[in-house]
């Protein structure tokens, strides 16, 4: 048990150090994936909204990817409240309500649970410190030898508690920063699922009174 203590007390700051490894891939990856979909979802709304249609707002190149998203949803909302039944819009409709209710870009689940478990190593990192502290101070108290001998080995093993500690406060330091810089862009994209949802809202319930329309005219 004694041996087990030591080389668990002796690895911790390592295990924290692949974890933070590990923290900075995932926050790379999260952030490609976000620019990515986003990118995706800009020129999908960009090709519904018809070429010759009554709105269609200009871009600029100095717009980001977000403001090209809230420009073409703006554009897309207009068109379906004031759809009259013209035939490009009419088919920018008849997608939205059957093909773009299942579009694989707006599948959020994987993203926002990976988000979860990265964003939550932020508030982890100081307990991992912590925990090492304390598998350090066990790791002297539990070797064997009179009571001096054991204040020894955790005098030995205080390095490794500093490391620990050290390693996972600066951790979870610059990892709120991380979080903090890049939080603001996910919640974005996050938020245009459910923008789109209304879009597409909008879209059947113009279906539904086209239809009621033609019905009353027949």
């Amino acid at each position: 048990m004694e041996s087990v203590l030591q080389a668990v007390s002796h690895g911790w700051p390592y295990f924290i150090g692949l974890c933070v490894f590990v923290n900075i891939v995932g926050w790379i990856w999260l952030k490609r994936e976000e620019t990515r979909r986003k990118l995706e979802l800009a020129d999908h709304l960009r090709k519904l909204i018809p070429a010759s249609g009554p709105v269609r707002s200009d871009e600029s190149a100095l717009d980001t990817v977000d403001d090209r998203i809230d420009t073409f949803i703006a554009d897309i909302t207009d068109l379906l409240q004031n759809h009259r039944g013209d035939k490009e819009v009419s088919a920018m409709v008849n997608r939205l309500t059957i093909k773009d209710e299942s579009r694989p870009d707006m599948k959020t689940h994987r993203f926002e649970t990976w988000y979860s478990l990265f964003r939550t190593f932020a508030e982890v990192f100081p307990l991992l410190g912590i925990v090492g502290t304390v598998i350090a101070i066990w790791a002297g108290l539990s070797a064997s030898g009179a009571d001096a001998d054991k204040v020894g080995k955790v005098v030995t093993n205080f390095g490794d508690s500093v490391i620990s500690t050290a390693l996972g406060l600066a951790a979870a330091i610059v990892f709120m920063f991380v979080n903090a810089w890049f939080e603001p862009g996910f919640e974005r994209w996050l938020a245009y699922k459910e923008q789109v949802r209304d879009i597409i809202n909008i879209a059947k319930h113009g279906l539904i009174g086209v239809a009621t329309r033609g019905g009353d005219t027949a």
